[in-house]
């Protein structure tokens, strides 16, 4: 682990991170993780780090222990905005396994002490400091923001991960799903499921709607002309304040329904954060702990543990 090297780009507040050349570059050089927030290149021996790339804006590079210590309080959502949510652990997964399939069988066997030794933490997390916290916060925000009565009639446009997380906080409604291509009913869901082609139905039958899409102007686009008077709101979770692209008019206008974008959701959970600060300061405690460890196995363990040091501090 101590040759471990994470490159990070935060992304800007509508959302864009990298200049295409170097993420292009960054794609090729490593495992390429992108996120609602940031994109990380990881790589082992530090062959990613040419000062052309390290000088670019917003670039910051890490190796060894705190590499490892940023990937873990990112896998586990602690550097996310609603902190402590899951969606981003599903990102890591489903992109390292994509780029295991196409990368240099070399390149694949340098990250997976890596990858095993991050799922397998992370995993200690959750089930240590954050049960309960993060799992469904995007879920009970929209919940909140949307505010529908009980007679309303919510659809999911999307069916991945992020909307299946949240369907069992909407069970008190009458809930439906409509994705662009056919896929399997999620377990347990016992709502209306749209076929890809029912989307005009979809839209005339719901009177809440929440987007768990990526920003894409033209299927936006669509929805936005689907839209009829008994649509009272909608949350779309993958549009940022400064890029709401063709919802900016209908977000502002007079009698266009309530409309919330992400940000709307990181506001209500910062809002909210006080309750679970402790928490979430003992887990990331324990994202550093476990850090040292694997990039130092021969050192002394930190007295007190992870809990009674936040506690002294």
């Amino acid at each position: 682990m101590q040759d471990l090297q994470v490159i990070q780009q935060l992304k800007d507040p509508a959302g864009s991170g990298l200049p295409a050349p170097v993420e292009d570059r960054l794609r090729r050089a490593g495992l390429f993780i992108d996120t609602c927030q940031r994109q990380l290149c990881i790589s082992r021996g530090g062959s990613v780090g040419d000062s052309d790339i390290a000088t670019s804006a917003g670039i910051t590079t890490l190796h060894g222990r705190a590499a490892y210590t940023l990937l873990l309080q990112t896998i586990t959502g602690l550097n996310s905005s609603v902190p402590g949510e899951t969606n981003v652990q599903g990102q890591f997964k489903r992109q390292w396994e994509s780029w295991r399939r196409q990368a240099d069988a070399g390149a694949t066997r340098s990250l997976n002490p890596v990858m095993r030794a991050l799922l397998e933490d992370s995993k200690q997390i959750r089930e240590q400091h954050l049960q309960g916290i993060g799992g469904q916060s995007y879920g009970s925000a929209v919940r909140k923001l949307l505010q529908a009565p009980p007679s309303a009639r919510v659809l999911f446009v999307g069916c991945g991960e992020l909307a299946r997380s949240m369907l069992n906080l909407f069970a008190g409604w009458e809930t439906g799903l409509w994705n662009r291509h056919a896929v399997a009913t999620p377990a347990h869901f016992a709502g209306r499921v749209f076929a890809p082609t029912a989307q005009g139905e979809a839209a005339r039958w719901a009177t809440h709607i929440v987007f768990t899409t990526p920003p894409d102007a033209s299927h936006d686009q669509q929805w936005l002309g689907l839209l009829h008077s008994s649509v009272a709101g909608i949350a779309h979770l993958g549009r940022r304040r400064a890029n709401r692209g063709p919802w900016t008019e209908p977000a502002t206008a007079s009698g266009a329904p309530l409309f919330h974008d992400l940000d709307d959701v990181f506001d209500l959970q910062r809002r909210q954060s006080a309750v679970r600060s402790m928490r979430l300061l003992q887990a990331r405690y324990a994202c550093a702990a476990l850090a040292s460890e694997r990039t130092h196995p021969t050192a002394a363990p930190l007295i007190g543990g992870p809990v009674a040091a936040v506690q002294r501090a």
